[in-house]
């Protein structure tokens, strides 16, 4: 077959705008905070501690690369094991998880990662779901929560409900006082999921496993805003601790 110029040119337009794509994908924002050292005090785990899998197969705007970097980070000093999740969501790649993380993906869950996803749920996984795409929101419904259009605005969240994922481990951990969030869409469960931060993120127990849905990503990313520290490393707010407690509540710790 005689090569043409158009095909030549359709095939390394189309390398290209890959390429910039997964540049996209998995490099930090412009104004990530890279001197950002995540620190664990009392570390939930030793060296083998659970495994936590980072989504990157859906197109997700944070991944363990990327905008999640430093949280990829948290988690790994506080002695989980790290792994980034590169393939589609089946049964054998969900099994020896104790936590999954989904941030934010573009690209939609077929029939059978949804299936999958349920059925690792019901037997004891421990999710966290960051639902402010529009391709997570069928995936937040399937546990019972409701991604609004009305958009929540930025601040510090005092809220401090009854509940592990803000007073973490008794011996070990100061309680969670204040959470900066970014702006970000409303969220609303069904009983008897509890809600942890002004509309925006909330625990539910699902079958055997646990679920934690919030909308706000990049309040567990590390960000510098005129010369603010916003996310898991802002100045004087608790969201670093609000990230290993959630981890930990997902995970069984607390």
């Amino acid at each position: 077959m005689r090569d043409h110029p158009r095909l030549r040119f359709t095939f390394w337009l189309g390398m290209g705008l890959a390429a910039v794509g997964l540049v996209w994908i998995f490099t930090p924002p412009r104004d990530a905070d890279t001197s950002y050292v995540p620190w664990v005090q009392r570390p939930g785990y030793g060296r083998r501690g659970p495994q936590l899998l980072i989504d990157e197969a859906h197109a997700n705007t944070h991944t363990a690369q990327g905008a999640y970097a430093p949280l990829a980070k948290l988690y790994a000093r506080d002695g989980y094991r790290v792994s980034r999740g590169r393939q589609r969501l089946f049964r054998d790649l969900l099994e020896p998880c104790q936590v999954l993380v989904i941030a934010n993906p573009a690209a939609r869950f077929d029939a059978e990662e949804v299936g999958a996803l349920r059925n690792w749920v019901a037997e004891g996984g421990g999710l966290l779901l960051v639902a402010g795409s529009p391709a997570a929101r069928p995936l937040a419904a399937l546990f019972g929560a409701e991604v609004g259009e009305t958009t929540e605005p930025a601040g510090i969240d005092r809220s401090a409900p009854s509940h592990p994922v803000w007073t973490g481990r008794e011996k070990y951990d100061h309680p969670v006082q204040h959470l900066f969030l970014f702006a970000g869409l409303s969220l609303r469960g069904t009983a008897p999921a509890v809600e942890l931060a002004r509309s925006r993120a909330i625990a539910i127990e699902s079958g055997g496993g646990r679920v934690v849905v919030l909308t706000d990503a990049d309040a567990f990313a590390a960000r510098r805003v005129n010369g603010e520290r916003l996310g898991i490393n802002t100045t004087g707010a608790d969201n670093a601790q609000f990230a290993l407690n959630v981890a930990h509540w997902l995970s069984r710790l607390i």
